[in-house]
């Protein structure tokens, strides 16, 4: 069972179509210990549940690539 702890809400900016948020969803779950990964495109949103607690840089960091950018994380 998870807890609150192992659940964070990102607000992502840059995201305009099913393409992009493939690509956000695909980049988040490759983050280690990661479970489940929902993007919601017109929120703007990603939702992670992972086994442990995810450190906000690690996401951060798995975005440097990407054109999209991070405006929130709870």
């Amino acid at each position: 069972m998870f807890t609150k702890n192992n659940k964070k809400t990102i607000s992502i900016e840059g995201m305009h179509c099913e393409h992009c948020a493939k690509k956000i969803e695909e980049t988040l779950k490759n983050i280690p210990n990661v479970n489940k990964v929902k993007v919601n495109l017109s929120k703007k949103k990603a939702i992670i549940i992972s086994k442990t607690i995810i450190d906000d840089q690690n996401i951060k960091d798995s975005f440097k690539d990407l054109d999209f950018t991070i405006t929130n994380i709870k």
